[in-house]
C-alpha cells in the first residue's frame, strides 16, 4: 500500500509523461470501463486455476485423469466466451455500450450464482440426451463464459470512440493493463483467501497419524479435510459473485454507443 502511495504521487506530482495517465480517471467512462474490466480481470483469470483446483482435489480427490477432465471443463467456458465476444462486438453496430455490458454482467452473474452451489458430491459434468450439460460443475460456466466475453469488446471500444484523439492510445492501453492487473491482484488475494480457510476449516489429524491400514478415525478425517477444502472453494466463488455484482453496478456508469459506420474491432484479450 505505501508503494502505491508513492507510485500515485509521483504520477500525479512528478513524472512529466506518467507511465500511467491518472488524470484519464477523471473521464467517467475511463473510470467506469477502467473499473469494469479490472473487476471481469479479478474474477476471470483467477477463475481458471480454481476451477483446476477443484476439479483435481474436490470433484476427482486424485483420482482419473486431472490434466485431460480440466481440459475438458475449461472448453466450457473458454468457447462461450468467444461466442459471446463475437456477439458483443456485432451488438455494438446496432445498441449502446450500456445494454450490451449490463447484459453480459448480468448473465455471467447469473452462472457465478450457480457455480456457487457446487460441493464435494456435484459431478464433473450431467448431460440430457447424452451432449447437452444441465448440470455438473460445467453448467454454470457457459452463462459465465459467454456473460463475460460480451463485454469484452464493449471496454476498450467505448473508451477509444469517446476520450479525445491525442489521449486513444493512452486511454485503450490503461484499459488493457487494468484488466491484466485485476488477473494479477485478484489470484493473489482469492489464492490468500482461500489458503486461509481451508486452515481455519481443516480438523486436527487424528492422535499417532494415519499410518494404513486406515481407521475410521482417519477416513472420517479425510472426509473433513475434502469437506473444508470444498467448502474454502465456495466460498472463492461466493467473493467472486460479490466482484461481479460490483462489476454489473459499475456498469450502468457506462454511456454513448459506437458512431455510425464504426466496424467493431474488439474482442477478447
Amino acid at each position: 500500500m505505501v508503494l502505491v502511495a508513492i507510485f500515485i504521487w509521483w504520477e500525479t506530482l512528478r513524472a512529466r509523461d506518467p507511465l500511467v495517465p491518472l488524470r484519464l480517471f477523471s473521464r467517467r467512462i475511463v473510470s467506469a470501463c477502467g473499473g469494469g474490466t479490472f473487476i471481469v480481470g479479478m474474477v476471470l483469470f483467477p477463475l481458471a486455476t480454481f476451477l483446476t483446483l477443484f476439479i483435481t482435489y474436490v470433484t476427482l480427490a486424485g483420482n482419473g485423469n486431472a490434466a485431460n477432465t480440466i481440459r475438458d471443463v475449461l472448453y466450457f467456458l473458454v468457447i462461450p466466451l468467444v461466442f459471446g465476444a463475437a456477439l458483443g462486438g456485432n451488438l455494438l453496430t446496432r445498441v449502446a455500450y450500456r445494454p450490451v455490458v449490463v447484459v453480459g454482467l448480468l448473465i455471467s452473474t447469473i452462472g457465478l450464482l450457480w457455480l456457487t452451489t457446487v460441493d464435494a458430491t456435484t459431478p464433473t459434468w450431467k448431460f440430457a440426451f447424452g451432449f447437452f450439460p444441465i448440470g455438473g460443475v460445467v453448467a454454470p460456466l457457459i452463462p459465465l463464459g459467454f456473460g463475460v466475453g460480451m463485454t469484452f469488446p464493449v471496454f476498450l471500444l467505448a473508451v477509444q470512440n469517446q476520450v479525445p484523439e491525442a489521449e486513444v492510445g493512452a486511454a485503450s492501453g490503461l484499459v488493457q493493463f487494468l484488466q491484466s492487473l485485476g488477473g494479477s491482484i485478484g489470484l493473489t488475494l482469492l489464492s490468500s483467501f482461500q489458503q486461509s480457510r481451508f486452515i481455519a476449516l481443516s480438523p486436527a489429524p487424528p492422535s499417532g497419524g494415519c499410518a494404513p491400514p486406515p481407521s475410521a478415525a482417519c477416513l472420517g478425517y479425510g472426509q473433513a479435510v475434502l469437506n473444508a477444502s470444498s467448502t474454502s472453494f465456495i466460498e472463492v466463488f461466493q467473493v467472486m459473485l460479490v466482484l461481479m455484482v460490483i462489476g454489473l453496478i459499475l456498469s450502468f456508469f457506462i454511456s454513448g454507443r459506437l458512431p455510425k459506420g464504426t466496424k467493431p474491432t474488439g474482442g477478447a484479450p
